[in-house]
């Protein structure tokens, strides 16, 4: 049996075929006007993650209904979902208050900042990070809530070792999340959102949380380069370029004009004669930052210029490719 995905209009649809036949399912996955789909979303943010995790899920489920019914009709009659009911016992483990607000927010009882309600996409946004994290409550027992409870009449060193606890948890919480291969930003806005459900409920229940780490994207890292080695560089002093290929010699000559004018490698590839302004041995680069609109001018080393007017004598352009 195949199975493939597909739009139609906002709505993602399932294709089963057996080889001689073939039947359509809705699958129920809504996605936005901007989105688009080809069989599989693409990206790194949390919404496609979530999105391609539910196709994974209906994916499987219409697998095992075919090999199960052997008939089509049957599978799709099976394959719709009911939504999770909302608990009536009363429960602190985390990952079921979590539960309950999704819950909340789908029938309108939880709303926005705004007290407006929340829209489909950011319910299933809200979904998929409470889904995470009742996976790994699997793995490793849920947090009851009342054990976190810091009473103001504690003294410090007990407040530090409940805290201390507390942030070990989400530490493990972390690991997971980067085991299961999420980006650095989408790790961050599960633990963001995840503390946003959680200061609801304690809030709701009058308990004195520790705060959930909130994780920002790290900043990568600048990389700096020796000063001896970008004047080697610049100047060819090992005399490599004449023996680089044409398409090395670009990717040198793209290289040294940005070490030299730290262009964007857009902004770089996108010089021409029209940005050469010579003057007498002297050759200036002027270019536009297409980002800020600002115009550079600065004056190009000799052994570069040099390049320059060669390609622009054999090929007309500023580089060799």
């Amino acid at each position: 049996m195949k199975i493939s995905f597909y739009a139609r209009g906002r709505v993602i649809q399932a294709r089963i075929s057996d080889g001689t036949d073939s039947y359509r399912i809705s699958t129920g996955i809504t996605i936005e006007p901007h989105m688009r789909f080809n069989g599989e979303f693409k990206g790194k943010t949390i919404e496609v993650a979530q999105l391609n995790s539910e196709l994974a899920r209906c994916r499987t489920k219409l697998t095992e209904l075919y090999l199960q019914y052997k008939d089509f009709k049957l599978v799709k009659e099976h394959f719709v979902e009911k939504a999770p009911e909302l608990p009536t016992e009363e429960t602190y483990l985390l990952n079921e208050l979590l539960r309950r607000y999704v819950t909340g927010m789908a029938n309108g009882e939880i709303l926005s900042y705004s007290k407006k309600r929340y829209s489909q996409s950011s319910i299933k946004i809200y979904q998929y990070v409470y889904n995470m994290l009742n996976e790994f409550s699997y793995f490793y027992k849920p947090i009851d809530v009342r054990d976190y409870h810091i009473d103001p009449q504690w003294d410090s060193k007990k407040k530090r070792e409940v805290a201390d606890e507390f942030n070990k948890y989400w530490k493990l919480y972390e690991n997971y999340l980067i085991d299961r291969g999420l980006s650095v930003k989408s790790r961050s806005e599960i633990m963001n959102m995840t503390g946003v459900m959680t200061t609801y409920w304690a809030n709701q229940l009058f308990f004195s949380l520790p705060k959930i780490p909130r994780l920002t994207s790290h900043e990568k890292a600048i990389v700096v380069l020796p000063n001896e080695f970008v004047k080697k560089f610049l100047t060819d002093e090992d005399k490599m370029y004449a023996k680089l290929t044409p398409e090395l010699k670009f990717i040198w000559e793209l290289s040294a004009t940005i070490l030299i004018t730290t262009l964007r490698i857009g902004d770089a590839m996108s010089i021409n004669q029209h940005n050469l302004i010579v003057n007498k041995d002297l050759v200036f680069l002027k270019k536009k930052n297409e980002k800020t609109g600002v115009f550079s001018e600065m004056p190009l080393p000799r052994f570069l210029s040099d390049i320059y007017r060669m390609n622009l004598a054999r090929f007309g352009r500023v580089y060799t490719i």
